[in-house]
């Protein structure tokens, strides 16, 4: 029963915190350069990380990301012509992006 209670605990945590593609993808100041893919790309580090000693705290969220995961691709799937356009849109010179 004990088992039951913290893998609960640890389902209802990921779920509340939203998933890495929302985060990232509408944050004010993504982490990456590209959006395309990026809260699959998030989750990919931080499984990765897991078995890095310098990683830090960071390793104690593989699980997390390891759930976040199937959700990260299919999101990240749906919203690829929102992020390929803004990809585009933030590469274009500043005197293109004003004449629209």
């Amino acid at each position: 029963m004990q088992r039951y209670r913290v893998s609960a605990a640890a389902v209802l945590l990921c779920l509340a915190s939203g998933c890495s593609t929302f985060s990232e993808t509408f944050a004010d100041r993504p982490h990456a350069a590209s959006l395309t893919y990026i809260g699959t790309r998030v989750d990919v580090a931080v499984i990765g990380a897991a078995g890095d000693e310098s990683a830090g705290m960071l390793r104690l969220f593989w699980p997390f990301a390891l759930l976040d995961l199937p959700l990260s691709l299919t999101a990240d799937t749906l919203l690829l012509p929102y992020t390929l356009y803004q990809d585009t849109a933030s590469k274009r010179p500043a005197s293109d992006r004003n004449r629209h």
